[in-house]
């Protein structure tokens, strides 16, 4: 800024004052305002008050107050969660306060004689847990051993289990199981795969419709085909770990009639030492 000779011997205290506007001074032609300047605060333009967010609640706008009753730590109170119904704004204020214990004492009964009417005893859970069908939907890979009988069992219970933050996709910042703490998919033997592979076409039946979930139970059906299939478990079991992986991330239509479908199964099956197989002998027989 160039400072003009007027200026420089003017002292630096009566520089303060803002320039007169023609859009704020009431004295000028023009002007916009309806409120002449206050004599008590000469230097500053008077500023409209802020507006409060819609997220703020009453709740908030006290919280400089530090009264007794907006103590941080003071537990969620059963009657103030009634009163937000009807305005989202006050309700998320109230349960996003993480330094605020929720009191469970005061909370009603979450189950009901009503609710739980049409629950029966089971004497298996065929049920798969939320902790699996999260991870399917977030597109998280799942191996094999996180779905055996023995697993699902484990997750179903919390036993000795451990989360991880979801690092990216639709659930990134959210916890989902660490398969770390699971057996290796190389581990499992015929009987363990093939009975975990039945809890995995149930997962694909939940996260994909018939017309592309048909495609993983002809895969199957291929494998179930294989005359040979404990002697070529290790080959199956790599081309299956390569088909998941895949559709995980982007999925698609199982085709075992694909050339590429043979020649990864070719593959897979050359990368292992075993007796000479070939695809034909594990294509399933055909209906007469």
């Amino acid at each position: 800024m160039i400072t003009t000779p007027s200026q420089a011997n003017i002292p630096s205290i009566l520089l303060t004052p803002p320039v007169p506007d023609v859009t704020t001074d009431p004295t000028l032609p023009g002007s916009t305002s309806a409120l002449p300047p206050t004599a008590d605060a000469p230097s500053q333009q008077p500023s409209a008050p802020p507006i409060p967010l819609p997220s703020q609640s009453a709740g908030d706008s006290r919280a400089s107050a530090n009264s007794p009753t907006d103590n941080p730590l003071e537990a969620i109170d059963l009657q103030a969660l009634i009163a937000t119904a009807g305005d989202p704004a006050a309700l998320a204020s109230l349960l996003h306060a993480k330094s605020r214990p929720v009191d469970f004492d005061m909370l009603p009964p979450l189950h009901t004689i009503q609710s739980a009417a049409g629950n029966k005893l089971q004497m298996d859970v065929v049920k798969m847990p939320a902790a699996i069908m999260q991870m399917a939907f977030n597109g998280i890979y799942i191996p094999l051993s996180m779905l055996t009988t023995a697993a699902l069992d484990r997750i179903r219970s919390n036993d000795n289990l451990r989360y991880k933050k979801i690092p990216f996709g639709n659930g990134v910042g959210k916890q989902s199981l660490d398969d770390s703490f699971f057996p290796a998919e190389e581990s499992l033997d015929t009987a363990t795969f093939l009975q975990a592979y039945q809890n995995w076409l149930s997962v694909v039946d939940k996260l994909a419709d018939a017309a592309l979930a048909k495609g993983w139970h002809c895969h199957h059906a291929r494998m179930l085909a294989d005359t040979a299939f404990a002697q070529h478990l290790s080959a199956w079991r790599m081309l299956d770990r390569t088909l998941r992986a895949q559709f995980t991330d982007k999925p698609f239509l199982v085709d075992p009639n694909d050339p590429t479908y043979f020649a990864m199964f070719e593959r897979a099956r050359n990368s292992i030492p075993q007796r000479a197989i070939s695809y034909s002998d594990a294509r399933p027989p055909r209906s007469s």
